[in-house]
Order: structure tokens, then sequence, then C-alpha cells
């Protein structure tokens, strides 16, 4: 009985090491990550956006009868009932437009990180746009815009009214070009403007580059002028003149302002 009792001591000792030996083992391991929580639902629209998704759904003259779709503005939504009331205070859509006060409004939103955005007025301008101007409109009992609508060439056009086909974008001529940069001062290269143009170049065929693209952004000054569409208008060999031009031209204030 002894003898029995003794082995089946002994044959637990390895069970009892083995076990013991396994807990060690598992303390050694890094611990578990926590599961990840759910995804936030999306904040519900508050009574101005709701009062908006549906004025734009509904509306059928200008722009309406399409759903709103908040825009993304410096990597954040845009909050269109701040922007709206800072519009308003400062004289509406065309009272901002006339007095070049849209880079003050994406200021006044705060979170906002304009640093490297040279175009957040246009942005936001363009935002407006789309989002609020026909609101606005009908909350001042005044007219909406005229709704766009397709020729059956596809060019785009006012409807009832559609855009002539043949005709041309841009209609300036080179004497008219250089009218333009003459009414702003611009009819020379001053010493200012010198230090943006790289040695040797061909001044004679700066200008005129200079004075085509500020003629051509102020023939549409509602849209942004990029670098890659200015040096598409002309031949590649003139593309380092219109970098030159496009640097001034944006610096000094003369186009992309608003």
């Amino acid at each position: 009985m002894v003898g029995g009792a003794q082995e089946r001591q002994e044959a637990a000792i390895p069970e009892a090491t083995v076990g013991t030996a396994a807990t060690s083992a598992g303390d050694d391991l890094p611990p578990r990550r926590p599961p990840r929580r759910a995804a936030a639902p999306g904040r519900e629209d508050d009574a101005f956006v709701t009062t908006l998704r549906a004025f734009l759904s509904s509306h059928t003259g200008g722009r309406g009868g399409r759903p709103l779709k908040v825009p993304i503005f410096c990597h954040a939504p845009l909050d269109l009932k701040r922007v709206y009331d800072e519009v308003s205070v400062r004289g509406g859509f065309d009272g901002v437009t006339a007095s070049k006060r849209w880079l003050e409004v994406c200021r006044t939103l705060g979170h906002v990180d304009l640093s490297g955005n040279t175009s957040a007025g246009f942005q936001i301008r363009q935002c407006y746009e789309r989002c609020l101007l026909d609101f606005e409109l009908h909350k001042a009992g005044k007219s909406p815009r005229p709704a766009l609508a397709e020729t059956d060439d596809g060019a785009r056009g006012v409807a009832g009214n559609p855009m002539p086909a043949a005709q041309p974008r841009y209609p300036m001529s080179k004497k008219e070009e250089e009218a333009t940069a003459k009414a702003l001062g611009l009819e020379e290269i001053g010493d200012d403007e010198r230090q943006f143009i790289f040695p040797g170049a061909n001044e004679y065929d700066y200008l005129h580059v200079r004075c085509s693209i500020l003629a051509r952004w102020r023939f549409e000054p509602s849209l942004h002028l990029s670098l890659e569409t200015a040096c598409d208008w002309y031949n590649p060999k003139f593309t380092p003149l219109v970098k030159c031009a496009y640097r001034f031209l944006t610096s000094r204030g003369y186009v992309n302002f608003g």
C-alpha cells in the first residue's frame, strides 16, 4: 500500500511541474491587445443643416433638387451654419465678394489650419456657392440663380438660352491683354517684378506671357488658376516664363485673390 501511494505521488510531480512551467511561460508573453472600439456613429445633422438639406432636396428653381453633401474643408467637415452666419453679417455673398473678405470668413472658423493653403478664400467661396447661395437668395426673397442645362451638343449654358457651340471661350486679343495690364500699372516690368525672372530670360516673351495670364484669369475671375492650367495654355518652351509670371501674379495679388 505504501509503495503504491509513493508511486502515485511521484507520478503526480511531473504533472504539477509541467503546469507550473506553462504558467511561467504564459507570464512572459506580451499582454493581449484590447479589442478595438467600434467606430463612433456619425454626428446627426444640426437644425440648420437639416433645414438646408430639406431645402436643397425639394427646391425646384436655381440649382436645387439635389442632395446636400457637406464639403470637406482643410481636412474637416465644413461648419455650414458658421459660414452662413459669418457671410450674412458681412453683407451676404455679394458683399463678401465685392469686399474680398472670403479669406476673413475662413479665419473665423477657428479650428481650420490655413497654413500652406494659398487658395482658401476661393475654396470657401466655391463651397458657399454650391451649398448656401441658393438658400441665402431664398431667405432674402430673391430669384434663384438660373439652372444650368446641357445642350444637344454637350455644351453647358443657361436653361432656355444655351451657350452656342462656336462661341470662343477666350476672345481677348493681344492688344486687349496689354490694355488690361496697363490699367493695373503693369505695362512694363518693374524692379519688383524683375526679381521673379531668371537671368537671361527673354523679357519680351515674358511680358507677353504675363499679360496673357493676367487677362485670362480676369476674364473668368471666379475660377482658381493653377500653375498647371497656366502652363497648358502655352507652348512647352515657354513653361519657365509661365512659372515666373505665375509666381509674380499670385504673390502680388493680381490673380486668385478673394
